[in-house]
């Protein structure tokens, strides 16, 4: 079995790590396809690349206003933190055929070398016993026979018959021996077969078995590497989920933070919410009104006490209308009372509104034109009641 195990990787160092974060070595598939053409083990390169990830401090955006209140961002997982799952365990396999194997084995090899014992063969045995007695028979009647041709006496012809006949029955023992020898050969070499048949199916058995073994590791191992995929690939997942939520909320915020000091800084309170999103305190947005405020004040009376006879800043002249208030509330109830529709004189921005938007268009050239034509929220009631009035008044 070949198990998919880098065991020479390269040393993982520092500069390594944060290549990676910084997407040098590319995402998924492409990293660890990069990182292992690199010689480096993608599974410690990537363990490293999450601790380091998990173990960031968490980053500051300051703004240039004094005591405001920071802007910060975490590094928290977007979502539950994938789990990891465990080291892959090895089972060494365990035979259940080892000792029948063993044990056949050394029968084969310790077997004694082919010797046949004529007198130990209990089928020669039979043989003997049968050829000897139908010897014993034969040599009788043949002895009989010859004592009646000599009127009844022995004779030596009567006893070389006799002894003839028994021996003929020998001959015919003597000659099962050759057969007898090839059977003990041929039963000797059967059971070396039957030794050697048991041992292959043994062998064959336990094969088997190894190879259901090795079946079941593959198959474990590669479930092991589907779930350090997964894991890795929800990991990368939800670092670029938080990577994205992180930059979401710098850029909400940053924007609010621009916005909210444009306000300021044309002496407008943002509302509570945009401050709180902003990262400024209540008590640091009236400080910097005030700070405005002061160094207006100190440019007009530098300006009176070096220009003796100021030439006076001409009021806006009135309008066509005769409308020459200043506030919203002047202005819709001076709509209404020469027959604007409700619906229309409520269609002016109020004058937080007017500046937030002229601070968004100060800052980012947005906003329309009822903030780019005007440079003041005087100018433009009075332009709008000018309009309404032509259009729906008396």
């Amino acid at each position: 079995m070949r198990l998919n195990l880098q065991l020479f990787a390269k040393k993982v160092d520092d500069s390594l790590v944060q290549d990676v974060i910084n997407g040098k070595y590319g995402n998924g598939g492409a990293r660890k396809t990069a990182l292992a053409n690199a010689g480096y083990d993608y599974s410690e390169v990537q363990s490293l690349v999450n601790a380091k990830l998990n173990g960031t401090s968490p980053t500051t955006l300051t703004s240039n206003v004094p005591t405001t209140t920071p802007i910060t961002t975490t590094n928290a997982y977007y979502g539950a933190e994938p789990q990891k799952p465990g080291d892959f365990t090895y089972d060494p396999y365990q035979s259940n055929w080892q000792p029948y194997i063993e044990d056949t084995l050394k029968k084969i090899l310790n077997r004694e070398k082919f010797s046949y014992d004529l007198n130990g063969d209990a089928l020669y045995q039979q043989y003997k016993d049968q050829y000897t007695t139908q010897g014993k028979l034969a040599s009788m009647d043949v002895m009989g026979q010859a004592a009646a041709m000599t009127g009844g006496y022995d004779s030596s012809y009567t006893e070389t018959a006799g002894h003839q006949a028994y021996q003929g029955y020998l001959q015919q023992l003597n000659d099962k021996v050759p057969e007898l020898y090839q059977l003990a050969l041929s039963q000797y070499n059967q059971e070396g077969q039957d030794l050697k048949d048991q041992y292959a199916l043994y062998a064959d058995m336990d094969e088997r078995e190894y190879g259901r073994h090795i079946d079941d590791l593959n198959m474990r191992y590669g479930m092991h590497r589907d779930d350090v995929a997964d894991w890795q690939y929800e990991t990368e997942l939800e670092y670029r989920r938080n990577r994205d939520a992180i930059a979401d909320a710098e850029t909400k915020r940053q924007y609010a933070y621009d916005t909210a000091m444009a306000m300021l800084n044309l002496g407008v309170m943002p509302s509570p919410q945009m401050l709180k999103d902003a990262g400024i305190s209540s008590a640091d947005a009236k400080a910097i009104i005030a700070k405005i405020k002061k160094n207006e004040k100190k440019a007009t009376q530098y300006s009176s006490s070096n220009n003796p006879k100021p030439t006076p800043t001409p009021k806006p002249a009135p309008a066509p209308t005769g409308f020459n208030g200043s506030t919203y509330e002047e202005a819709v109830a001076y709509l209404k009372k020469n027959g604007v529709p409700s619906g229309s004189a409520a269609g002016m921005m109020t004058q937080s509104e007017w500046a937030r938007r002229k601070a968004s268009y100060e800052a980012n050239g947005t906003g329309g034109a009822e903030v780019k034509n005007y440079s003041s929220y005087a100018e433009y009631i009075r332009a709008y009641v000018e309009y309404q009035i032509q259009k729906h008044g008396k």
